[in-house]
């Protein structure tokens, strides 16, 4: 009896930390937050800064996407803080999966080829 629970442990320690890997290997990541900071041309009007964001607001009907705001940046004297983009963009999806279907979205290509390609001077995007 006390050799069969020996062996019973022993294919335990070995088996467990395989099943382990394994689940987390095939586990998906969720809540994924996609960050976009947008610097337009500085020959930019207030007007087409207005524009480009009412314009943004399109993003938050394209399906996965959760949580969604758009904003011009905040001005701020702490030297920590980067102000200088003209307005971010953040979002929320549910799996890796809804960001890349958004990403191949219809409405995010054309929003990217009427409103920031040729209208942005850097944009800076940020997923975790």
């Amino acid at each position: 009896m006390r050799h069969c629970v020996k062996k019973f442990t022993l294919t335990l320690l070995i088996l467990l930390p395989l099943s382990t890997a394994a689940q987390a290997a095939t586990e998906t990541v969720e809540d994924i937050h996609h960050i976009v900071f947008v610097w337009l041309e500085a020959d930019a009007s207030n007007q087409q800064l207005e524009a480009t964001i009412a314009a943004t607001q399109a993003l938050a009907s394209i399906p996965g996407v959760e949580d969604f705001k758009v904003a011009k940046a905040i001005a701020s004297g702490r030297a920590a803080v980067d102000d200088s983009f003209s307005f971010g963009i953040t979002m929320r999806f549910k799996s890796h999966a809804d960001m890349q279907s958004y990403l191949a979205d219809d409405i995010h290509q054309a929003y990217l080829r009427d409103h920031i390609k040729g209208k942005a001077a850097k944009v800076v995007i940020h997923d975790f």
